[in-house]
């Protein structure tokens, strides 16, 4: 049986006191059986279009700005052709509210993002499965060039990276040839 409605209310309060506004704060009873969930979410482009989806503004949009600068590895979720999801761990770059993924030619992330742009992002969770990041946007394959202040920052964030799998950047580049971009639309966590 999902949590009693006092107790929504209750997480949903501890959740308005960490200073997000209101309309950020999504309580959902699950079916039974399973836990309820207080999201702090930000918004959608679509909701608020002068808000930033990763809004630094807030406490949760701010540990995730943090955790995007940090961490290395992103959960880049397509859909294949029969509609099932399909994750792939990929190294990223966050910047001006984009993400920046570089892919190897003819792979199946490749394809599906042809066939449909809508993808997730998710940074790993805390052992216990706390720490929740998801984004949900639209990817594209572009034809462009990062600039070089892109691919040197890039470089700089994985270059234990490269080192660990024997590849020189320029190897990499070669190898990587296939820019991807992520416009995320929708963040949702706790």
């Amino acid at each position: 049986m999902g949590a009693p409605r006092s107790c929504l209310r209750s997480q949903a309060r501890t959740a308005m006191n960490s200073h997000a506004p209101a309309w950020l704060i999504r309580v959902e009873r699950n079916r039974p059986g399973r836990r309820s969930v207080v999201s702090v979410m930000t918004a959608t482009a679509s909701d608020r279009s002068a808000t930033p989806v990763v809004d630094t503004e807030t406490e949760f949009g701010a540990r995730v700005a943090e955790r995007l600068a940090r961490e290395s590895v992103l959960w880049l979720t397509t859909v294949g052709p029969t509609g099932t999801p399909q994750p792939n761990p990929v190294w990223f770059q966050w910047r001006d509210g984009e993400f920046l993924v570089f892919s190897k030619p003819a792979q199946p992330k490749i394809r599906n993002i042809q066939r449909n742009p809508r993808v997730s992002l998710n940074l790993n969770s805390t052992e216990t499965g706390g720490d929740v990041v998801v984004l949900t946007g639209t990817a594209r394959v572009v034809d462009q060039r990062p600039g070089a202040d892109e691919i040197d920052a890039f470089t700089k964030k994985y270059a234990d990276g490269l080192r660990s799998i024997g590849m020189t950047d320029e190897q990499f580049y070669a190898e990587y040839s296939v820019v991807l971009r992520v416009t995320p639309d929708r963040l949702r966590g706790f």
